[in-house]
């Protein structure tokens, strides 16, 4: 989780802790509870990838919305959040199949 949790802070989240720890939860337990496929990959590399690809998606948010860092914490937290799940579906999505 620390690994994750600077890697989202070098990226501009402030709540990367939180969001951090989600994410290695996350793909801890996609590891244990979905089948062994080849194509399935939940180690460091998949997982700095996403990290990689929500740092993207917080710097075009900043940039659209001006208003970004008017955010109330609430508000920064669940865009976060929102974010890195928007990141999670974008890489993840096309590799699961359904048997």
């Amino acid at each position: 989780a620390l690994i994750a949790e600077v890697i989202l802070y070098s990226e501009g989240y402030k709540h990367a802790k939180i969001v951090g720890t989600k994410v290695v939860e996350l793909f801890t337990l996609s590891k244990q509870l979905l089948s062994k496929q080849q194509h399935y990959d939940w180690g460091l590399r998949a997982l700095k990838t996403i990290l990689l690809i929500s740092g993207k998606l917080i710097m075009m948010e900043k940039k659209s919305n001006k208003e970004f860092d008017q955010l109330s914490e609430e508000d920064l937290k669940k865009t976060e959040m929102e974010l890195v799940i928007k990141a999670v579906r974008l890489n993840t999505l096309a590799k699961l199949t359904f048997a």
